[in-house]
This record gives structure tokens, C-alpha cells and sequence, in this order.
């Protein structure tokens, strides 16, 4: 949206795994579009597309998919007008329920900047947790250090 109004742009979603968990991983990104298409109708760089991942890998605690701006790609994949066509690039962050819970509590910006600060590999489903213990949902987020 903005201004109010529909923003008219195809959204492409993106995503990286290693070869061992890409079959897995581009099944949760097919579901992430069916959910996108059938459920949620808009994403945008902080949007979390619920249990795309969930049960797909064994022993990952990635659950869901955190929509990012496309940065491993830098300026390469920028929204972009194809013949009158507006294309955006998303790129789709695994996380887990925890970090979801931080997300909705503090907000996208939040996450972000745990995650940022964690310097996460985005293909490795099985990564711990970048949220502080008991930080989940009910105490206040940790100040970015400058």
C-alpha cells in the first residue's frame, strides 16, 4: 500500500539453502506463495509468512520466512518496471518461532537488527536462535550498539 492505495507490483520471492535441504526449502518456498496468493494477499519487507518451513527439514527449528530486502543480491535485484510490469524481489529469511514472537512484540526493525547484528548464514535452516533468552515476547528488545 501506499497512500492508502494498492501498490501495483508482481512480488518474486527469493530464497538460498544448501543442495542438501534445497528440495525441502523450495517446497516451503512454493508454499510461501500459495499463502502469499490465497491467505496473506500483501508482504513487504518485514512480513513473516507463517509455517512455510515447519516440518519440512528434520531437526531445524526454522519455522517461518521473514521477508527481507534482496541485500545478498545489493543493487542487483531492485524493484524494477518489465514492460510496464513492476517486480519487486523478496528475499525469504528463515526464522523460528521465537524470533516470530520478537518480531510481532518489538516489531520487524527489531528482528532485524538481531539478525543483522548476528551476521546469520540465511541458508542454514539449523541455525540457533538470534534472540536472547527470555526475550521471546515479553521483555524490551536490546539496543543496537553503535
Amino acid at each position: 500500500m501506499m497512500a492508502g492505495k494498492e501498490y501495483p507490483a508482481r512480488v518474486e520471492l527469493l530464497g538460498v539453502s544448501s543442495l542438501a535441504d534445497a528440495d525441502a526449502y523450495a517446497e516451503a518456498v512454493s508454499t510461501a506463495a500459495f499463502t502469499v496468493i490465497n491467505d496473506l494477499k500483501f508482504v513487504a519487507p518485514g512480513s513473516i509468512i507463517p509455517d512455510a518451513l515447519a516440518g519440512r527439514v528434520k531437526r531445524s527449528p526454522m519455522k517461518h520466512l521473514r521477508c527481507s530486502n534482496p541485500y545478498l543480491w545489493e543493487s542487483q535485484l531492485e524493484t524494477t518496471d518489465f514492460d510496464g510490469s513492476v517486480v519487486a524481489w523478496i528475499l525469504l529469511v528463515p526464522i523460528g518461532d521465537d524470533e516470530a514472537r520478537y518480531s510481532n512484540a518489538f516489531g520487524p526493525d527489531a528482528l532485524a537488527r538481531l539478525l543483522e547484528d548476528a551476521s546469520i548464514d540465511v541458508a542454514n535452516l539449523r541455525r540457533a536462535s538470534v534472540v536472547p533468552k527470555g526475550r521471546g515476547d515479553a521483555s524490551q528488545p536490546s539496543r543496537r550498539k553503535r
